[in-house]
């Protein structure tokens, strides 16, 4: 792992360098110096990205599980019957 893991709505970002064993639906294993970021984790979004002139080859990955799940949006429905009164 790279850096820290970083809580997003969509789950908990995680970026490690480039390894192409990752897969979407994969369970990977977080080890962080910060317990509350350790445990297992189900991949939900995979992306890789390098430069073969200069810099690291990354695999940037948003995980679920545990305290961590993505956030679901509400979203704005009105009833049906609902009626404004008129005047």
């Amino acid at each position: 792992m790279i850096g820290m893991p970083e809580h997003t709505d969509e789950g908990l970002e995680v970026k490690c360098l480039l390894n192409p064993a990752l897969q979407i639906g994969g369970v990977i294993q977080v080890d962080s110096i910060i317990d509350h970021f350790d445990g297992e984790y189900k991949i939900v979004k995979l992306a890789h990205s390098g430069d073969n002139y200069q810099g690291d080859w990354l695999s940037k990955m948003t995980v679920v599980g545990g305290k961590f799940q993505k956030v679901e949006k509400k979203s704005e429905k009105k009833e049906k019957g609902d009626t404004s009164p008129s005047h």
